[in-house]
C-alpha cells in the first residue's frame, strides 16, 4: 500500500506545474529515525527506479531510498517543528570543498546512525572512476579526505551511498 501510495504522489507531481508549489514542501521521514524536506519548487524530478524512490532536484542533486527505508511523507505548506526545519533539503547535511578542486576534496556530512559507506566517482556517462568504501562510520559528523589525482579535468558526479539511502552531487575537477 506504501508503494502504491508513494507511485500515486510521484504521478500527481508530474502532472502538476511547479508554478502551483510556491510555499510547498515534500517531507520524507526514514525508518533509522531522520528527515528530510525538500522545497517542491527545487524538484526536478520524482519517480520510482527498481525496489526504489529516486529524488532530482533542479541544481543536479539526486536522491534514492530504499521504499522500505521510508517510514512516513508528505506534502506540507507549513513547517509543523524545528526537526522539520533542522532537516531541510540533505538529511545527510552532505558538503563537498572545494569544488572545483585538483583532485583532493573533503566530503563533510552527517549519519543519523552508525553505517558503512560508499564513495563513488562517475564521468558523465556514467562511468566509474573512483570508489572508496568506508567501513563501520559512527553515527554523527564526519568528514572524509578525497584523493583522486588521476583523474582528467572535466565534469563528475559524486555519490555517497549507504544500504538505505544514496546522494549525488555534481563536482568539477580542474
Amino acid at each position: 500500500m506504501k508503494s502504491f501510495r508513494l507511485f500515486a504522489a510521484a504521478a500527481l507531481l508530474a502532472l502538476l506545474p511547479l508554478s502551483s508549489f510556491a510555499q510547498q514542501f515534500l517531507y520524507f521521514r526514514f525508518t533509522d529515525g531522520s528527515s528530510g524536506l525538500y522545497p517542491l519548487q527545487q524538484v526536478k524530478k520524482l519517480g520510482f527506479e527498481g525496489n526504489g524512490l529516486k529524488l532530482q532536484l533542479n541544481g543536479g542533486t539526486e536522491y534514492s531510498w530504499q521504499l522500505s527505508a521510508i517510514d512516513h511523507y508528505k506534502y506540507t505548506d507549513i513547517i509543523t517543528s524545528a526537526d522539520e526545519t533542522n532537516t531541510a533539503g540533505d538529511p545527510w547535511q552532505l558538503e563537498v570543498f572545494p569544488n572545483p578542486s585538483d583532485g583532493k576534496q573533503v566530503l563533510r556530512f552527517r549519519l543519523p546512525a552508525s553505517s558503512n559507506a560508499e564513495v563513488k566517482v562517475l564521468d558523465l556517462a556514467g562511468r566509474l572512476v573512483f570508489r572508496q568504501n568506508y567501513d563501520k562510520l559512527s553515527a554523527g559528523q564526519q568528514e572524509i579526505r578525497l584523493n583522486w589525482p588521476a583523474v582528467k579535468p572535466g565534469t563528475y558526479r559524486m555519490q555517497l551511498i549507504s544500504k538505505q539511502f544514496s546522494v549525488s552531487k555534481l563536482i568539477m575537477r580542474n
